[in-house]
């Protein structure tokens, strides 16, 4: 699945183009680890994803299944933001 993801219209939860303007991850923060990384950049690890009811009735239409329920946990995402001085 490729495309562009951004934190739209919910704090914890990721928006993105392959289900249209769905929203398709929501955020756990709870374990989130901050540092700082080479060149001013800002790195976010540990939040973990978990499938909305929105994607996984998207993907078990794609993809002819019944397996996706909302809520499954989908991976651990790792931010890299560029912090121009």
């Amino acid at each position: 699945m490729s495309a562009s993801y951004a934190p739209v219209s919910h704090p914890r939860r990721i928006v993105g183009a392959p289900v249209g303007d769905a929203e398709v991850f929501d955020l756990n923060l709870a374990s989130l680890k901050r540092a700082s990384g080479p060149k001013g950049t800002v790195v976010a690890s540990n939040i973990k994803l978990t499938t909305t009811p929105q994607l996984a009735s998207s993907l078990n239409s794609g993809l002819g299944v019944n397996t996706f329920k909302g809520g499954q946990n989908f991976g651990i995402l790792t931010l890299t933001i560029a912090v121009k001085p």
